[in-house]
Parts: C-alpha cells; structure tokens; sequence
C-alpha cells in the first residue's frame, strides 16, 4: 500500500521538508542507482561560496528528536570542515558528535587530512580525564 509523503518548502528555514503521516520507519529518502557499473549514487554537499576560508564548515548531518519533556535535541552530529583551503594543499576534516549527559554536543572523533599525501589523522577527544574504551561490540 501507498504511504502519504508530504515535501514541503519552508521559506524561514530555507529548504525542504520531508514529512511522513505517521507511519513508522518512515519517511525513507532514497538515491537509487540502477546502472550496471561498480559506481553507486552521490549526496553531494556543495559549499560554493565566494570567500572559502580554513575551518568553513560545508555540510552537517544532526540526528534529532525531543527529549522526555518534548523538547527537541540533537543527539549526534557529523560535520564536514576545510580545514586547509589552499590551493594544492587542500585538506578536510570530518568530525562526529554526540550529546553527552546534558545534551551538550561534544566531538569525539576526528578525522582529519594529515600533512602529506597518503597521511589521514584520527583523533580522539577526551572531556576532562575521563576515556571510556569498550572492547565489545
């Protein structure tokens, strides 16, 4: 059976809305790629502005929902920076987020390019003194 998906253009938020009627594990947004080669489809995430600079931030993804009192809140978030915006020395970074106990969201993983060719950095982040490693998965 058709399930009713509503898209809806939001001029104070400057984008678009994909809303489901309250089915579960919907809506489902899917780039579907039918070609016979080994290369699957692209969500492009385009910064095209016209000063570009070190530390821009070019594309976030939040994870959100509300809290026991109905109030929203991020719980995660990935967040993909320039962290080298010089031509021929360009280098990204991409960092993951989550809410820590009072939903304050606080990176936890870095990774970002290193200073040469071939050479990524992970970076770990440590509130305080306090690193949590659980080797089960």
């Amino acid at each position: 059976a058709d399930k009713e998906v509503k898209l809806v253009h939001s001029d104070s938020l400057g984008g678009l809305t994909l809303t489901n009627n309250g089915e579960t594990a919907t809506p489902v947004f899917e780039l579907k790629n039918t070609n016979a080669d080994a290369t699957g489809a692209t969500l492009k995430f385009n910064k095209d502005g016209a000063s570009v600079a070190d530390g821009d931030v070019v594309g976030n993804i939040d994870f959100t929902s509300e809290d026991d009192a109905d109030n929203e809140q991020v719980y995660a978030r990935i967040n993909a920076t320039i962290d080298d915006a010089s031509s021929g020395a360009e280098q990204g970074g991409l960092d993951f987020y989550v809410a820590e106990f009072d939903g304050t969201l606080t990176k936890g993983l870095q990774v970002q390019g290193g200073s040469s060719n071939g050479v990524i950095e992970m970076l770990r982040s440590l509130v305080g003194s306090e690193m949590c490693i659980r080797d089960r998965l």
